[in-house]
């Protein structure tokens, strides 16, 4: 799961073009809201946080630093299901699109991000 987070935050740092596949996309959101709460614990024992808001300092950096990337992700999820990156835009509908499977083959945003082999060599993971 560190890895899919790594591969999205640093690789594919400001990619707004493609797909990406829904495991990778939902490995991302965990990993990022388990450090998420994990900077706010942070913040909170160590008084970092601001008064008036009690956004920590830890935690503002961080959001700041992944910002781009989570934004790149949720469009490229859009484009794996078919719709325009503009979908992301409307709360609730966006989150049926993001657990949504994505369309096979290639569509008009690029390939099909599901290698069949891979499929197939996770498929013979679960059966040993």
């Amino acid at each position: 799961m560190i890895e899919i987070y790594k591969k999205v935050v640093l690789h594919n740092y400001a990619n707004f073009n493609g797909r990406i596949r829904r495991k990778e996309y939902l490995a991302f959101i965990l990993v990022h809201i388990i450090l998420v709460i994990m900077l706010n614990k942070i913040d909170n024992v160590a008084k970092l946080t601001f008064e008036e808001t009690k956004i920590g300092a830890l935690g503002l950096i961080y959001n700041l630093f992944v910002l781009i990337p989570l934004i790149g992700a949720t469009v490229r999820r859009m484009h794996d299901v078919g719709k325009s990156s503009l979908y992301a835009l409307i709360p609730f509908y966006n989150v049926i699109l993001i657990c949504t499977g994505g369309g096979e083959g290639t569509n008009s945003y690029g390939e099909d991000p599901i290698d069949e082999m891979e499929y197939l060599r996770e498929l013979g993971k679960d059966l040993n």
